[in-house]
């Protein structure tokens, strides 16, 4: 079976003209311009379900030939192959790897075994071009989930280095094992489309830049089902910012949300400000004064005696979003106040290894993590909801930042890191930085 990925458009791409004649046999030479990210590359090797996934090469080609050669294995991806067309399908990978920085990998089991392929190649469809992501196992490793857990973490790692915008399958009708794939992947069905002859489905899993999420009611621009933020209960996070503040201060709380920290604070007697752009989470709001703004680009013309920046907004993957987010923060309180700021936890981040999942229950709400991918200090994940029968999921990619790394963006606002508090040090206390 063979999905394929939609490139993202960027304002900065590469541009390369493939070589007339280099498709491996049995594919469409009709290879076009195909702009790719420029600072896009996928990783060369990693670990999933217990193999590790390599970039192929040569030391794969008998592997490789012996998955290519089995009947079972190649009887939806047009029968078995014979060993010149694999060599000529290895070589085509690897040279993609090099013009393109991704690719397929070889999927090696404990003892250097070849038990399958997944990866990325690149072909037109339906004349759009596309980055196809395929993968086979062979017989032996059927059932065991090795599949999905490859596509699901390869197109996270798309997803990760800014690779993919969306990821189109296509798979025969009666290919159940791979519908069932591509269902626990995420796909869902577009349309159908003629290919080599035969008709197909095609399916699509969407990565858009930035977070998003799905569900019924009112979800915002970064994936926050509203109906679930409402039914959240206060969660012990206002009684930390009221500790750390005077009495009566004025706060403004930026990224308010439904006001699980304004409306508690306010009730302790602090005048408090709501900053969000979802006019549906504002509402919740009744105590605190809500503002329907951006955070990055507000200007209240006022200062406060503390700032809120909450819900791990610190963490955003994009440094120079953070940055900006810091630097409004900033602006926003008086000489003598106080930033607050809540990251994700190192301790957060150690455990979130591709596959990895949790569960827990806040209220009347269940909340399920599944981690896709993880590079270097990034890791994408989807959080699904479940309150009164019903779900949403929210998917997004977060930075881990260090203590120093921490401290290194506070200074580029101008701004000392005073210490760490709360629970495993989630919360981060700053303040206008003394002239030198």
């Amino acid at each position: 079976m063979f999905p394929s990925v939609r490139l993202r458009a960027h304002a900065t791409v590469r541009t390369r003209r493939r070589r007339p004649g280099t498709a491996p046999a049995g594919r469409s030479a009709s290879y076009a311009e195909f702009p790719v990210r420029s600072e896009a590359r996928m990783p060369e090797a990693f670990r999933v379900a217990g193999l590790a996934a390599t970039r192929v090469g040569p030391e794969h080609l008998d592997g490789l030939v012996g998955l290519d050669s089995d009947p079972q294995v190649m009887a939806s991806l047009g029968g078995p192959r014979p060993r010149e067309v694999t060599e000529a399908h290895l070589g085509y990978d690897m040279e993609q790897w090099e013009r393109e920085g991704f690719g397929m990998y070889a999927l090696v089991a404990e003892g250097g075994d070849v038990i399958g392929r997944a990866g990325f190649r690149s072909t037109v469809l339906a004349g759009v071009e596309e980055v196809e992501v395929g993968y086979s196992l062979l017989t032996g490793w059927w059932g065991r989930g090795i599949a999905t857990a490859a596509v699901d973490q390869i197109i996270g790692l798309a997803g990760l280095t800014e690779l993919a915008l969306s990821i189109a399958a296509t798979v025969g009708p009666a290919n159940r094992a791979s519908l069932r794939v591509l269902e626990k992947a995420g796909f869902v069905y577009e349309r159908q489309l003629v290919r080599a002859g035969e008709t197909m489905g095609l399916y699509r899993r969407v990565l858009p830049p930035g977070p998003w999420g799905e569900g019924p009611g009112v979800v915002t621009a970064d994936g926050c089902p509203v109906e679930v933020y409402a039914a959240l209960p206060a969660d012990g996070r206002a009684k930390l910012v009221d500790d750390r503040i005077r009495a009566g201060s004025s706060v403004l709380d930026l990224g308010c949300g439904t006001g699980r920290i304004a409306e508690p604070l306010a009730a302790l007697g602090h005048r408090v400000v709501g900053v969000d752009n979802s006019p549906e989470m504002l509402v919740h709001l009744r105590a605190a004064q809500p503002v329907k703004a951006d955070i990055a680009t507000l200007d209240l013309g006022d200062r406060f005696d503390a700032v809120i920046l909450a819900s791990n907004l610190v963490n955003h993957p994009d440094p120079a979003t953070r940055q900006a987010l810091l630097d409004v923060a900033a602006a926003h309180f008086t000489p003598s106040g106080v930033l607050l700021v809540e990251r994700q936890p190192p301790s957060w981040f150690e455990q979130c290894h591709a596959g990895h999942t949790n569960t827990a229950t806040i209220g009347e709400v269940t909340t399920i993590l599944n981690v896709h991918a993880r590079l270097g200090d990034l890791v994408s994940a989807t959080v699904t909801y479940g309150l009164r029968g019903r779900r949403w999921s929210q998917h997004f990619t977060t930075r881990w930042l260090t203590d120093d790394d921490l401290r290194r963006a506070l200074a580029d606002a101008g701004l000392d890191l005073q210490g760490l508090f709360g629970p495993d040090g989630t919360w981060a206390a700053a303040m206008h930085a003394r002239p030198r």
